[in-house]
């Protein structure tokens, strides 16, 4: 479950900028040889930025060490959590085989369940593929470490990297004493105050020296740990859950391969819709439906249905039969104002066999209502655009497997 981000708790004493724990062996060890090594960074739209904590990162580390060739993997999609990163994570980045992989997913939630589930799939698929947690936090976050105390969420976070010996580093360690020392300013609202910078630009996602913040915590800890090489197990990936019900056995579908043949679905390249990302190649295809025989059968065995679609101004309702009982989900939201964002659900479901259909409803949903009074300009001049109820599947999202 998600954990509450304003929780908090206290501790005797701060917690430490990093932890070792069992280090990144199989790293420094090519490192070492002088072998090309792969990073691979996921996370959110912290992590997708440019010119912030993940490029800097890589550009140190190359300056580090300037005769190793070094290979970047991009997998941050904005406003996601860890509980979509285990259904990316394969495609992604284990299968660009990295020998480093960073998590970063704090300021969204974290997800003990997805996280660690991420944690398992890269070590089913390479024991040597080492993994390094980094917990980025807002601005009431920072102010939390100051007063030491640790969010609640980053806590959960800490302790599977306890059980897994996995290094991790606490960003807002670093974010806090620069805000006390009055050497960054916490938010946007007290910019320009005697040029001091500010450390985010609306209380989460840094500026540019909020970034340069967090890539100095994480290479000052890669300088600490050095060329360290640990007794790390040799088979990591047969190390037990912390979590039994942790979120390893998920599987992401292309809708595409299920709609074969019917005309009711058009199978598109996520490009066609203008200005949209198409989530760094993990969404290959989408499925479009508009029409009351839009239907989409399947069978699957397991605790929960997903999907990964694409919301904007023409999106209606998905229309969701499971096991006979019927539920409509409005895909239209707040940020669907003349753009296109990528966002998902969830549904629970009892352990076992399972019988799905989906649909579009005839039902619109009131869309000045959602858009609120100060998003009205848009769908006021171009209400066509808007009186439209299409559904856009990028992925369809199992804890289970599929059933033919």
């Amino acid at each position: 479950a998600l954990l509450n981000n304003d929780a908090v708790i206290d501790l005797a004493d701060p917690p430490a900028e990093n932890y070792e724990r069992g280090g990144l062996p199989h790293f420094f060890k090519k490192l070492q040889k002088g072998k090309p090594v792969t990073v691979a960074f996921i996370g959110g739209s912290i992590t997708r930025a440019a010119e912030q904590y993940r490029q800097l990162v890589m550009e140190q580390l190359k300056a580090l060490y300037p005769k190793i060739k070094f290979s970047e993997v991009i997998a941050g999609i904005p406003g996601t959590d860890a509980d979509l990163g285990v259904f990316r994570v394969d495609d992604q980045v284990i299968s660009k085989k990295p020998d480093l992989v960073f998590i970063e997913f704090a300021v969204n939630g974290g997800h003990p369940g997805g996280a660690e589930g991420i944690i398992r799939k890269i070590w089913k698929a390479n024991p040597k593929t080492d993994i390094c947690l980094i917990y980025t936090v807002t601005t009431a976050q920072a102010n939390d470490y100051r007063l030491k105390q640790i969010p609640a969420h980053i806590v959960a976070l800490d302790r599977l990297a306890d059980h897994y010996r996995i290094p991790s580093i606490h960003l807002g360690v670093h974010v806090s004493s620069l805000i006390r020392d009055g050497r960054l300013l916490p938010g946007p609202e007290t910019s320009g105050n005697k040029g001091i910078p500010a450390f985010t630009k609306d209380g989460t996602h840094p500026t540019v020296e909020g970034g340069k913040a967090y890539a100095s915590s994480v290479i000052r800890a890669f300088r600490e740990w050095g060329d360290h090489s640990r007794n790390m197990p040799s088979r990591r990936d047969h190390l037990p859950a912390f979590n039994p019900d942790n979120w390893q056995n998920t599987i992401a579908i292309e809708p595409a391969q299920l709609v074969k043949g019917n005309a009711a679905w058009q199978v598109q390249q996520p490009g066609f819709l203008k200005d949209y990302w198409n989530a760094d190649g993990w969404i290959k295809q989408v499925i479009t439906g508009e029409r009351k025989d839009s239907v989409l059968q399947l069978r699957f065995n397991g605790t929960q249905l997903g999907f990964f679609d694409i919301g904007g101004p023409e999106a209606g309702q998905l229309k969701v039969n499971v096991d006979g009982k019927t539920t409509v989900f409005n895909r239209f939201n707040k940020y669907c104002n003349n753009r296109y964002r990528g966002q998902y659900l969830f549904i629970d479901l009892p352990a076992g066999d399972h019988t799905v259909e989906l649909g579009v409803s005839d039902e619109m949903p009131d869309k000045k209502i959602i858009l609120g009074a100060a998003q009205l300009e848009d769908i006021n001049k171009h209400p066509e655009k808007y009186d439209r109820g299409v559904i856009y599947i990028g992925k369809i999202l199992l804890r289970g497997r599929l059933l033919k």
